[in-house]
């Protein structure tokens, strides 16, 4: 699917079912997690040559932004928030006490809102060969997935220079046990990919 088209729908969730960014010149993929600048990359991935669909050929280099949990659970929970509805406190209640809906959990790999998501369950599946933390970037010395980060790097300063800085809402200790309990995995990948 070209940019322009996914742009149109990016809010079907269906397009996003195991589909990556691919540019098939470069032979390189870019696993969209949501909440880790996949609304950025959508913007300049047709300057970069990418579309997006199922990942048919293994010999293609991946890549992916990834975030420190504790950085990412903020824009999670107040996008939850704002599309279901629902406050903080119902969000962290509903990630406490699930209402299971089979749909939901093969789909989205949780049963209330696929934003909340860890980064593992986008990865799965998929061979990356660089990750990138979305918070500091750096270059990887591929020149190809190099300008995407520089173009990741202006796009995310200039569109919100300080992220989570306007997010206000108080999460407590048991919350944060929770929510480390939910995520530890993604606190494991943070820690191995990210030097």
């Amino acid at each position: 699917m070209h940019p322009k088209d996914v742009k149109l729908v990016e809010s079907n969730y269906d397009i996003w079912r195991d589909t990556v960014w691919i540019n098939h010149v470069n032979k390189k993929f870019f696993v969209p997690i949501w909440r880790n600048g996949s609304t950025t990359f959508t913007n300049i991935a047709e300057k970069h040559g990418y579309v997006l669909e199922k990942l048919r050929d293994p010999s293609y280099e991946g890549y992916a932004f990834i975030r420190d949990p504790v950085l990412r659970i903020k824009g999670q929970l107040s996008v939850t928030s704002r599309l279901q509805n629902m406050t903080i406190n119902e969000i962290l209640e509903s990630m406490k006490n699930p209402i299971t809906n089979k749909s939901n959990l093969e789909l989205f790999k949780h049963n209330l809102d696929p934003h909340l998501r860890t980064q593992c369950s986008f990865l799965e599946g998929y061979n990356i060969k660089y990750y990138r933390n979305l918070d500091n970037l750096k270059h990887t010395g591929d020149p190809h997935i190099d300008s995407v980060i520089d173009s990741m790097m202006i796009k995310e300063l200039r569109a919100n220079p300080n992220p989570g800085q306007d997010l206000k809402f108080l999460i407590l200790r048991q919350d944060w046990e929770l929510i480390e309990e939910i995520y530890k995995e993604d606190h494991i990948l943070f820690k191995e990919k990210i030097r």
